[in-house]
């Protein structure tokens, strides 16, 4: 699938087509290499929103504290020469 390079969308969906076309629960299970609770979980999302309910969206969470642009006028060019920051080298979490 060109649309998504992680490919969690296709193996959602691929799961899903091998279901409709009549492949046991069993192997379905067993080929998509998740856990039981997760493809009924896609089956359920499949069920009630369609083949939009399969698409891969990142959890939501906090936003960024800098904005894009200033990430990238500021702070890469301190990573890449941690010396223009007076800095040796760089630790981060």
């Amino acid at each position: 699938m060109e649309c998504n390079p992680d490919g969690k969308s296709y193996r959602r969906l691929t799961a899903i087509h091998l279901l409709l076309i009549g492949v046991s629960f069993e192997h379905v299970l067993r080929n998509s290499r998740r856990s039981e609770r997760c493809l009924r979980l896609w089956i359920c999302r499949f069920n009630s929103q369609g083949i939009d309910g399969l698409i891969y969206r990142p959890c939501a969470g906090r936003p960024r504290k800098l904005p894009p642009s200033l990430v990238k006028s500021e702070i890469l060019p301190l990573i890449d020469d941690p010396s223009t920051a007076d800095q040796l080298h760089w630790t981060a979490v």
